[in-house]
């Protein structure tokens, strides 16, 4: 792994601990036995470590959490997946949550907020383009704005459950059966 690489994840580490403000780059370089003029060379301040850290926990989550997604399956089936994955691997789904939730609310910079606001809409349209391409839905004329709905309930239902898990340690979606969730998302599709 490349310095670059190194300063990005010590930094993802310092937010799972703490936060922003405590994201100092003199701790990133004694983590990393480094000069803290070393980190320099790879970035112009902490905002931007901080704005490649959040973008990688980002794409992390999306990675992992979408990219089960398998076009040949039906739309059923592909949210029960997503249900199942989201609850088996909690700790690693909270641990990045909660850095974002993180950057969230506790970051008052106009800037970081421009680019949180981009990496939130660059998750939906990738969500947007990863379900439509399922089998059962391009033979389907749904309407765009519907899907969206969907995904926004889904990441709401999945935000809150973080928020819980990040408060209570229990996930929100362990007091339901997923299935009622699904089919209920089912149904709203009108498939």
């Amino acid at each position: 792994m490349n310095k670059k690489d190194l300063i990005i994840d010590t930094a993802i580490e310092i937010l799972k601990e703490s936060n922003y403000h405590n994201m100092k780059t003199s701790i990133i370089a004694k983590k990393l036995n480094i000069a803290e003029g070393t980190i320099y060379i790879y970035f112009n301040s902490k905002k931007e470590i901080f704005i490649e850290a959040i973008e990688k926990v980002s794409n992390n989550l999306l990675n992992f959490f979408i990219d089960i997604i398998d076009k040949e399956r039906s739309l059923k089936e592909n949210l029960e997946n997503l249900a199942n994955n989201f609850l088996i691997n909690n700790e690693f789904f909270f641990n990045n949550y909660n850095v974002l939730y993180k950057s969230f609310s506790e970051v008052d910079d106009d800037k970081i907020k421009e680019k949180l606001s981009l990496i939130f809409d660059k998750s939906i349209s990738y969500i947007y383009e990863k379900i439509t391409q399922i089998k059962e839905l391009t033979n389907k004329k749904i309407e765009k704005e519907k899907i969206k709905l969907i995904i926004l309930f889904l990441w709401g239902l999945g935000d809150i459950s973080w928020k819980k898990w990040t408060i209570s340690n229990k996930n929100l979606i362990e007091e339901f059966d997923y299935r009622i969730i699904v089919d209920f998302i089912y149904s709203l599709l009108e498939i």
